[in-house]
Formats: structure tokens, C-alpha cells, sequence
């Protein structure tokens, strides 16, 4: 993300102007360089950290090592779309870092989306005649005034609030999912809500290469999204807020404060009946979560064999050379 900002803030010639001394913009956007390819092999740095001192600087350093692989989650989004038919959708406010991910059938592009959109915590909406994906830490609630909203009939309330039961929502949380930057093979992560006392798990898997913290964070959020939507609220919009539509965010007065909902619903007629849930904008500003170093195991060293040329890993010089020789040829008659 942060390469494509700076190459299209100085491509943009309102930036990055035509110089008065030569024939040319001030930067050359055709000669910019990435800075650093590493020449050491990824993983080898930063996996052997007895080898390079400097590899715990990797996750949150400069290198491009290992990393040009991985697709931008909107780039994948968008491609998912067009091979359904649908080249005009919005992801400019769609963010995430995507190291892999397996479609494994053929399906629709709605059963490719969903688990992108379960780990990733987007959501998609309609707007104009066209499909809109937006990360959910981008939207911008807007502030419901009580008095504004219209009367409910039956309740003669203006607001009607539920909470489901707590025996609904399972306390511990499994993903299973596939391991990055090793062997990519299967592994699973857990979130168990603190005084857990039941044994009923919620597993789920996702075909998407993730690291340990990647996945913890993903369970951690779910577990809490889980809890806070519990709460939720209808209430029946007036023509003045018309423009609210399924997937807008708003802040509704609550006797402990603003509290913010995601409207999940919109019934169209002479008042607009909303139906929302709770949600908790803290939980998608990023993990605070402590990365887990890449650490590979200790390489077998390479031995030259003392009976051969033949470099190899056993200890055993003899045994080493009695595998390196090779069984004479058979002779199959005269002449062959």
C-alpha cells in the first residue's frame, strides 16, 4: 500500500511538476527504484537468526524480500469480480495484505468473497447500481439524533432494543488455517473468552496463507465481534434520512453513552424500518498483537566426503561413499 501511494502521488503531475531547468518532471517515476532487495535467500534471512543478527528487524523493516509475492486484498477482490461479470466495483477503501489464498472448486464469486471478508472484516454493500467493498475500520458513523427517528406504532418507542441470549454465543473460537512462510501446512489458532467454562468450540477454516499472529488476531475478533453483536436495535427511519442505507454505521444514544450500529436491513415504504447491530470500531484498528519472529530449523551442514568429491550431509564417510557408488552395468550379449 504504501509503495502504490508514493508512486501515484508523484506520477500525479499537480505533485510532481515540470522542471523550468531541464525537459522533465522533477522525479522520474520511470527510473524509481524499491529499496532493499536482500541478496541473502527469503527464508534463510530472516529465518536463522544465529546466522544474521539483523533478522528480527524484518517484520516492520525495509526489505521487499519475500514479500513481492502477496497480493493486495483489494487486487484480489477486483479480479474475483471480473471473472463474474462484474468489472465496475469500488475498492479504493478495501485494505489488507493477502499472502495466499485457494479456491479449491468452482463456485460463485459470493463463496469466494466470504472468507476473505470473514478474515479480512470487510464488508460489501450497493450504492448507485454499483458494488462497494470497505474495510470496516473506514467507515464513518454518522450521529442518529433520538428525536429525529419516527415513532414506532406498537411501542410508541422510537428505538427498540434486543439482546440475544448469552448461551447462543460459543466463548471459545478455533480457525484452522494454512501456515505462511514455512511448510504451508495446516495449523489452527484458538481465542478462549477468560473464565471459560464450556467445551463447545466454534471451528472454522479458512484456505488463506496467514502467520501465527494473523490468525490469533482473527479469532481474538471474532470472539469479541460475537459478544458485542449480541445487542441489537430497529428503529424506523424518516424521509430526511433516506440516504442511510445497509451497511452505513451510526452512533445511537445510549443511556451509557453513544454506542455505534451497523444497519444490516433497510425495509423500503412510507417509513424505512432498520434493522442494526452493534459493533465495536475499536476491533478493527489494527492488532497490537507481538509478531512472531520467522524461525527455521537448524540446517543439517554440508560434509565433503572423504572417499569422493560428493558433497552430502553424512557424517559417515564410508557409508556416504558406498551410497555414491553405482552398480555396474550388466552385459546383455555380444555387442550390447
Amino acid at each position: 500500500q504504501y509503495l502504490r501511494v508514493i508512486y501515484i502521488y508523484w506520477n500525479d503531475p499537480q505533485n510532481n511538476p515540470q522542471s523550468i531547468e531541464y525537459d522533465g518532471p522533477m522525479l522520474d517515476m520511470s527510473r524509481a527504484h524499491v529499496w532493499v532487495w536482500d541478496a541473502r535467500p527469503y527464508p534463510a534471512f530472516p529465518g536463522y537468526r544465529e546466522l544474521w543478527s539483523d533478522g528480527d528487524n524484518y517484520d516492520k523493516g525495509h526489505w521487499i524480500t519475500g514479500r513481492t509475492a502477496a497480493r493486495p486484498l483489494d487486487s484480489v477482490v477486483r479480479e474475483i469480480c471480473a471473472r463474474a461479470g462484474l468489472a465496475d466495483v469500488e475498492t479504493s477503501e478495501l485494505y489488507g495484505y493477502l499472502r495466499g489464498y485457494g479456491i479449491t472448486h468452482v463456485d460463485t464469486a459470493r463463496a469466494a468473497l466470504q472468507p476473505l471478508m470473514l478474515a479480512f472484516g470487510f464488508d460489501v454493500m450497493e450504492r448507485a447500481g454499483q458494488l462497494v467493498f470497505r474495510s470496516r475500520s473506514e467507515h464513518r458513523p454518522s450521529e442518529v439524533d433520538l428525536g429525529a427517528l419516527v415513532m414506532a406504532p406498537d411501542s410508541g418507542t422510537a428505538i427498540d432494543y434486543s439482546r440475544a441470549a448469552s448461551a447462543e454465543i460459543s466463548d471459545r473460537v478455533r480457525l484452522n488455517y494454512v501456515e505462511a512462510d514455512g511448510n504451508f501446512e495446516i495449523a489452527a489458532s484458538e481465542a478462549v473468552f477468560p473464565e471459560n467454562e464450556t467445551r463447545d468450540i466454534s471451528t472454522s477454516e479458512l484456505n488463506i496463507a496467514l502467520k501465527e499472529e494473523e490468525a490469533r488476531a482473527i479469532v481474538e475478533r471474532w470472539l469479541i465481534e460475537a459478544r458485542v453483536a449480541r445487542d441489537r436495535a430497529s428503529f424506523s427511519l424518516p424521509p430526511s434520512l433516506g440516504h442511510l442505507r445497509s451497511g452505513d454505521v451510526v452512533k445511537l444514544a445510549e443511556p451509557g453513552g453513544l454506542a455505534s450500529y451497523r444497519i444490516d436491513q433497510v425495509e423500503q415504504g412510507d417509513q424505512g424500518l432498520a434493522q442494526a447491530v452493534r459493533v465495536d470500531e475499536t476491533l478493527y484498528e489494527g492488532s497490537s498483537l507481538a509478531q512472531k519472529p520467522l524461525e527455521l530449523p537448524a540446517a543439517t551442514p554440508l560434509r565433503q566426503c572423504s572417499q569422493c568429491s560428493w558433497i552430502c550431509r553424512s557424517s559417515q564417510a564410508m557409508s556416504c561413499h558406498m551410497r555414491h557408488i553405482s552398480p555396474q552395468p550388466r552385459s546383455l550379449g555380444p555387442g550390447l
